[in-house]
Formats: C-alpha cells, structure tokens, sequence
C-alpha cells in the first residue's frame, strides 16, 4: 500500500510540473523615462531604481544585460541584483542619470533570458538636462536609439 501511495504522489509531481507557465519576462515600467535633470553646477546624478519581473511560474534566468547607444556618457548603471527571477523574487537595477549639458539622451537596455516571449526585451531609457529656471520646451518621445548608435568611450 506504501508502495502505492508513493507512486501516485510522483504521478500527482510529474503532472504539476507540466502546468507550470514558462518564464515570461517584464518590466514594471517602459519605456523608463528619467525626470528632467537641472543642470546645477554642483548637481549629483540623479539615481533612479526598476525592476525586471517573471510573470512566469517557472525561473525566469537572466542571461545578459546590456545597456547600448549612451553617446554622451550620461547614464551609469549596476546590476541586476540577481540573475534568476520567480515571481516573488524580481531583479533590481540601479541606475544615474548626471548629463553633461542641456541635451536628449536616448538609451536602450537589452535583456536576454530564457523568457519564451520579449527576447530580448527591449526598453527605451531616456533623459534630458535643462538649464535651471529654463522652461523645458515640449516633452520628447522615448524611444529606442537607432541600430549603431555609438556607446559611451570614457
């Protein structure tokens, strides 16, 4: 009878595993827009957080994150915290924003996973620095920087 009970609670696992949903992977947050920046002559970055989320049941494994197209060397970055994501667990990533002059800057952050959709996830970062006490002007489009764009050379 043990024997019996044992072989069906592994017939009752095997069966769970196969309705688990695949690793999906999402952002809370796109395109990720930073808030306009004074350009103060003594002004620190401005630090901004999100999170990579796993709207899947399985483990969501990261496998690189790549930040392309920051021509003007604004933007600094660390982590993700962690390179596999459940659902209760997200990925944290830190960014600063601290441009150079008054200028647009369009970035995007490249995620590659194991997610079976949105690889890689694509998502536009964007910021602009501004003369203090200068009127802004019209609010601009985040979008993705085009293909070639040049990365930052320090």
């Amino acid at each position: 009878m043990k024997k019996l009970i044992g072989y069906c609670a592994l017939l009752v696992c095997l069966g769970c595993d196969e309705e688990l949903t695949p690793p999906e992977i999402s952002i809370e947050l796109s395109p990720i827009r930073v808030p306009d920046f004074e350009l103060f002559p003594d002004a620190g970055p401005h630090h901004f957080d999100f999170q990579l989320l796993n709207r899947g049941d399985r483990v969501l494994n990261i496998e690189s994150v790549v930040f392309r197209g920051d021509q003007h060397c604004s933007f600094e970055f660390q982590g993700p915290d962690r390179s596999e994501v459940t659902q209760a667990e997200p990925a944290f990533i830190r960014g600063w924003y601290r441009p150079e002059g008054a200028t647009e800057d369009q970035i995007a952050m490249e995620v590659m996973s194991n997610s079976h959709i949105h690889n890689p996830l694509i998502v536009p970062i964007c910021g602009r620095g501004v003369q203090p006490d200068a009127d802004a002007g019209t609010d601009f489009a985040c979008q993705v920087p085009p293909a070639g764009q040049p990365d930052c050379v320090e």
